[in-house]
């Protein structure tokens, strides 16, 4: 054989080689990490893990994160395969229109995509209320969910589902009545699953005493006047607080449907801001409720920080209007006021004071 014919045959010979070898699959990358965190109203954020990272209401899909406002819905968000964002929403569940735009958004998703879902303030429908909680049913049902939220305020609820050719397929999903709950979920990037999975289902409760940071609940709140979460100073001395801005009627700050519990306090540090109150009389603080007053405490100028708490387990069964509200003494107006860290509490058997000071 000519040397120029057997070099051409040879080349041939691998030329077909290599189109008929297999050929290694390029990486598709880290598994993608998932964290769903929702919180009720008036309960406290979930731990992720064993702590004691406390998240309240967020999504973080590998390195980004999507905080919610706590507005009243459903968050959603869709990972797309590629990993891009896509949907990212909040569905008031409460109305016939949030319900359709969730039903949209779970008509849209291709298979392979990752849904997110965490409940933010009330889902409880607020119309046509029967029809309502058939059709989130309806939803909850394709979703493959095993709870069912929107019957109850506070609550927290979060869902992780993944598209697949046939419909949804839950990840992991929690709930809970008495605090937030945290989904952390390592998603394989070919969006495999084992033949055998089953999805994880948590109903969280809550572990000893419960402590809600009121500061950090203005959203659902009712006001009168001015509010706003800030670190105020009284003698020199800062400290998170809510501050208030008492006019010639005073001001009010109102949370709704606070269910007590035989173990639930209230405590805060109550003080006028410093340079922030001339020439004023000085100001009764008060914690009312539904209008009626269970607790006072009276502030003048000059004085430090002072401690305001009420025992709450009288009035346990009860569900109520928790109202913080302000009463300026003499003819004294615009009084800069400081509610220092309030904190209702729930499940201790002692003032809120000792339960506060023994976890520190």
């Amino acid at each position: 054989m000519r040397p120029a014919l057997a070099l051409a045959l040879v080349l041939l010979l691998l030329s077909v080689a290599f189109r008929l070898a297999p050929r290694a699959q390029a990486p598709l990358g880290p598994p993608l990490e998932l964290v769903v965190a929702a919180k009720g109203p008036l309960l406290p954020a979930g731990v992720l893990g064993s702590g004691p990272e406390r998240i309240g209401e967020a999504l973080r899909i590998g390195d980004r994160t999507l905080v919610g406002d706590g507005g009243p819905g459903l968050r959603t968000c869709v990972v797309e395969r590629s990993g891009a964002l896509r949907g990212v929403a909040r569905h008031d569940l409460g109305s016939a229109a949030g319900l359709e735009g969730l039903a949209a958004e779970l008509e849209r998703a291709r298979e392979g995509d990752v849904l997110l879902l965490a409940s933010s303030g009330s889902l409880e429908p607020r119309e046509e209320v029967e029809r309502l909680h058939a059709r989130r049913d309806e939803l909850l049902d394709e979703l493959g969910a095993r709870a069912r939220p929107g019957r109850h305020t506070p609550e927290s609820w979060a869902l992780i589902a993944l598209r697949g050719a046939r419909g949804w397929i839950p990840l992991a999903e929690g709930t809970s009545r008495e605090t937030g709950v945290v989904l952390a979920y390592s998603l394989d990037p070919a969006r495999t699953l084992a033949p055998d999975f089953r999805a994880d289902f948590v109903a969280l409760s809550a572990v000893g005493g419960v402590r809600v940071t009121l500061e950090h609940e203005l959203v659902h709140a009712t006001r009168t006047g001015f509010a706003e979460a800030t670190t105020g100073a009284v003698g020199g001395r800062p400290f998170p607080a809510i501050q208030q801005v008492a006019g010639p009627d005073g001001a009010r700050l109102a949370w709704e449907g606070v269910t007590l519990g035989p173990g639930s306090g209230f405590m805060t540090w109550v003080g006028l801001a410093d340079e922030r109150s001339a020439g004023s009389d000085g100001v009764e603080f008060e914690l009312r409720l539904d209008g009626e007053v269970v607790g006072r405490a009276r502030v003048l100028p000059g004085a430090p920080w002072k401690l305001f708490q009420v025992d709450l387990r009288p009035h346990a069964g009860r569900r109520v209007r928790l109202e913080l509200s302000l009463a300026p003494l003499g003819s004294s107006a615009g009084d800069v006021a400081l509610w220092g860290r309030p904190m209702l509490v729930h499940g201790y058997e002692r003032s809120p004071l000792e339960a506060w000071a023994e976890e520190r």
